[in-house]
């Protein structure tokens, strides 16, 4: 048996309608972001079905795959683009993020072909240090953006979490709808005002984002029912939404520490292992290649993942009171950045229930 992510759809609707809901309660826009599932199509449609009809996804195949399932769409290319996939992106995506001047004019010509603005979304800069504007030179970026006939300010937006792992708070969610208000009084009317991702749902929830934010771009919670940034299970959806099942390719007992000169692993890391003598140890079929180890978790008690090479997962079984043998299946719950790597491997198999 292949490996396999076992996705169940029916939880991964009813995240995406309670975060729906959760929005609109405080008229906010919500855009489900598909990125974490590589716009799977059952997933794609999964949520058109809860009643999301606004999507963003970092990647152009992905932008591609949605419009092509549901052309009324609406969809954001949700990263700065390349200059190379500028012609194709502007047929496909409604909305672009962007941060750069340069990549306008490129914007701005590939979109005459199409008869219909491009909608553009400021990426500011607040903190994590990731894409973004700074926010002193905001107005110029603006007022250069309005000067192509065919773009259109859409909003502004800001990253937190992915890489400084810069949180949202009230302060700084102010900062940028102060920033969304200076340029409406320039003239751009009706302007997105995007706070965020799945970390600023904890916002939402104690009541505290501000008035003028009025979109946010949710995928992990939707798809795992976690945030990650705040390390935190998000007690009103569903958690267990995807299980990864695996084989076990070998069992045995075997000396707790490595035995002989030792240099790095695999991947150069230096490796040290405690000395707790011998232990029954499994393999289970799947690996680094295809599956951000760290973010699994076992189901069954008892059971310590003590690492991995590309393709294998090495576990401590000596807890485990079930007895298990070559062959069996082993389960485990996946975090967002197992899903991501999971759903981006062509060697395990995805099973939509």
């Amino acid at each position: 048996m292949t490996p396999c992510l076992k996705v169940y759809r029916e939880k991964i609707y009813e995240n995406a309608r309670r975060v729906l809901e959760a929005c609109s309660r405080c008229s906010i826009n919500l855009t489900a972001v598909t990125k974490g599932a590589s716009a799977a199509p059952e997933i794609v449609k999964t949520l058109w079905e809860s009643g999301c009809r606004s999507f963003g996804d970092s990647r152009l195949a992905n932008i591609k795959e949605i419009k092509n399932i549901f052309p009324e769409a609406e969809t954001t290319l949700i990263r700065p683009p390349m200059a190379s996939e500028i012609p194709e992106l502007a047929l496909y995506a409604d909305n672009v993020l962007v941060s750069m001047r340069e990549c306008l004019p490129l914007l701005n010509g590939a979109r005459a072909k199409t008869g219909k603005a491009l909608g553009i979304i400021l990426m500011v800069e607040m903190g994590d240090l990731r894409d973004g504007i700074m926010p002193d030179e905001i107005e110029v970026f603006a007022d250069f953006a309005r000067s192509h006939d065919n773009l259109r300010l859409r909003g502004v937006a800001a990253n937190f979490g992915c890489f400084g792992a810069i949180l949202p708070t009230k302060d700084k969610l102010e900062q940028l709808v102060d920033i969304k208000l200076k340029l409406e009084r320039m003239g751009h009317e009706e302007l997105i005002c995007s706070g965020g991702a799945s970390s600023s749902l904890l916002l939402l929830e104690r009541g505290e984002i501000p008035r003028g934010v009025n979109g946010l771009r949710v995928g992990e919670a939707i798809l795992t029912g976690t945030d990650v940034t705040r390390q935190r299970d998000i007690g009103w959806l569903n958690r267990d939404t995807m299980i990864l099942e695996t084989e076990i390719i070998e069992i045995r007992r075997k000396p707790s520490a490595p035995l002989g000169e030792s240099g790095v692993d695999a991947f150069g890391n230096p490796q040290f292992f405690e000395d707790r003598g011998e232990r029954l140890r499994g393999i289970a079929a799947i690996g680094r290649q295809d599956v951000n180890v760290s973010g699994l978790s076992p189901l069954l008690d008892g059971i310590e993942i003590l690492g991995a090479s590309s393709d294998h997962i090495v576990l401590d079984l000596e807890a485990v009171k079930n007895e298990l043998r070559y062959g069996n299946t082993l389960g485990f719950t996946v975090s967002y950045s197992a899903m991501l790597a999971l759903f981006t491997s062509k060697y395990v198999k995805i099973e939509f229930i």
